[in-house]
């Protein structure tokens, strides 16, 4: 129970990273499909906070929250984004967010010794960051010299 716990904990605090990651670029997003993906992509985010929380209730436990990252994401991105708001930065910001999900549920998954739902949820979460990043490449461009 408490590396379902564990487990379900860091699929919620990773989808929030990504919720609060989107909501503090979107407003700097100026091409249309980029908006739009990054919206979708939100979406998916949500979906995986909600189903993360749905279990630990479940289990009478609450998400931890990160107060700290409500104020350090939306200023590491203004700080990111203050030179460069073009759409292949913004695209190389959310792969290397990405990445880093994947990295940690990763991890996560492979300290799990057991099946269940909080591990097929994680496993899910993987394949979304997976398909993430495949749906942002196409934004990358190389910068003019």
């Amino acid at each position: 129970m408490y590396q379902d716990t564990q487990l379900l904990n860091s699929i919620y605090k990773s989808a929030q990273t990504g919720v609060q990651s989107i909501d503090s670029l979107l407003s700097k997003v100026h091409d249309e499909p980029l908006k739009a993906e990054l919206s979708r992509q939100r979406n998916d985010y949500l979906y995986y906070a909600q189903r993360a929380k749905e279990q630990l209730q479940k289990s009478h436990k609450k998400p931890k929250e990160s107060y700290t990252s409500k104020i350090t994401i939306p200023l590491g991105i203004t700080m990111n984004t203050i030179m460069d708001q073009s759409s292949s930065h913004i695209a190389e910001m959310m792969i290397n967010g990405n990445t880093m999900g994947i990295i940690e549920m990763t991890k996560e998954l492979q300290s799990q010794t057991q099946e269940g739902t909080a591990q097929s949820l994680g496993k899910s979460l993987l394949a979304c960051e997976q398909k993430n990043i495949k749906k942002l490449k196409p934004f990358l461009k190389k910068e003019e010299e």
